[in-house]
């Protein structure tokens, strides 16, 4: 397998170690104590699930003048009957997810353009920042979804989960 995915890797600019990974090691490694590898691992899943969705992968901690000099985690586009852009935000903080992270990833989608927001955040949502998206979506053509840490647990036990939550 090693040669189909160096091939894989080199074709899709996904990191081999990513390729690598299994489900129930990032699983693990999210609970680590170590903020890094949790993080590491949080946006290696993200890798993983847009692949489920049959998304091509585009970036991996894109950073620079076109996200205004913040990082996006993840960055992914769907080629299918339209085009869509995805950008994947992971967040792996104790408390739920709020609405300034959502206003956060609203304003750089403006400037990648990106037609859905994939928020994952393993310690939940707030009804605010739920409420918020709803209030963006209806205004502007932009989705934002979420997957929760529950949603995560799930996926592992049954893969169609991640289709049936978004």
């Amino acid at each position: 397998l090693v040669p189909v995915l160096e091939n894989l890797a080199e074709r899709s600019d996904v990191p081999r170690r990513v390729l690598r990974k299994s489900y129930s090691e990032l699983l693990d490694e999210m609970d680590s104590d170590d903020i890094y590898e949790k993080g590491m691992a949080l946006e290696t899943l993200s890798v993983k699930l847009g692949r489920m969705l049959g998304l091509e992968f585009v970036g991996w901690r894109v950073r620079g003048r076109e996200t205004g000099g913040s990082e996006v985690d993840v960055v992914m586009d769907d080629l299918g009957l339209t085009y869509s852009r995805v950008q994947i935000q992971c967040k792996n903080i104790k408390g739920k997810l709020q609405t300034k992270h959502i206003a956060r990833e609203v304003g750089i989608s403006r400037t990648l353009q990106t037609n859905i927001i994939l928020m994952i955040a393993k310690g939940g949502v707030t009804t605010d920042a739920k409420r918020f998206a709803n209030r963006i979506m209806h205004q502007e053509n932009l989705a934002i979804m979420f997957l929760t840490g529950e949603d995560i647990e799930e996926i592992d036990d049954n893969p169609d989960h991640l289709r049936n939550v978004l």
